[in-house]
């Protein structure tokens, strides 16, 4: 009854307690990634190019991709 209650008021997810971390994780994640790309309109796949390079480890290496993907937005 509280899935659907929940469905009902816009709930990205549900998840049973007690839920896995990991499962957590995931779904706040994925809900973050909805957030950010409904607020500046971003399509999934430049969303996904973005993320890339947010885990990549090269301060320089970010800043390159970062020109890359703003010339592909162009």
């Amino acid at each position: 009854d509280s899935a659907v209650e929940c469905a009902k008021m816009g709930a990205h997810s549900y998840l049973q307690k007690p839920c896995e971390l990991d499962q957590l994780l995931t779904v706040l994640q994925e809900a973050y990634k909805k957030r950010v790309m409904n607020k500046s309109n971003i399509d999934e796949g430049r969303m996904n190019k973005l993320l890339e390079i947010a885990q990549s480890s090269s301060p320089l290496g970010i800043l390159r991709r970062l020109k890359e993907i703003d010339a592909w937005k162009a």
